[in-house]
């Protein structure tokens, strides 16, 4: 995929949450500017017409509508699929091994890994 797809989708879907260009160029730290020719651009490349502009407001048009439920689908399914890969880098996995003195480990280690154990078998 283009990286400017993605780049010119998330100014269009906070245009749209925000109602105007304004908003959506404070939200995202940019100029009200570069958040229309972002727009200006994605309409060019889907030779699509996708917001109705007035002076006082944004406005969908059926086109737009579409393509926004999409991009707010994708962006949604991007963030969990970001959830999903940080929920594995905060579960251990793997075989851990301790080598320890024989009467240390029954007494001292022994009894620290027994809840640890069933902790990670309820997970699987």
């Amino acid at each position: 995929m283009h990286d400017q797809r993605l780049k010119d989708i998330i100014p269009f879907v906070i245009s749209v949450e925000s109602g105007s260009f304004t908003a959506a160029a404070e939200r995202l730290h940019l100029t009200g500017s570069a958040i229309s020719k972002s727009v200006s651009r994605l309409e060019a490349r889907l030779g699509s017409r996708l917001l109705e502009r007035t002076t006082r407001r944004l406005q969908l048009t059926d086109a737009g509508t579409a393509y926004y439920q999409t991009c707010i689908r994708i962006l949604e399914e991007l963030a969990e699929a970001e959830a999903v890969l940080a929920a594995q880098r905060t579960i251990p996995s793997g075989r851990l091994r301790l080598a320890v003195p024989n009467t240390y480990g029954r007494l001292n280690v022994m009894p620290l890994l027994i809840p640890f154990v069933s902790n990670t078998r309820s997970l699987n």
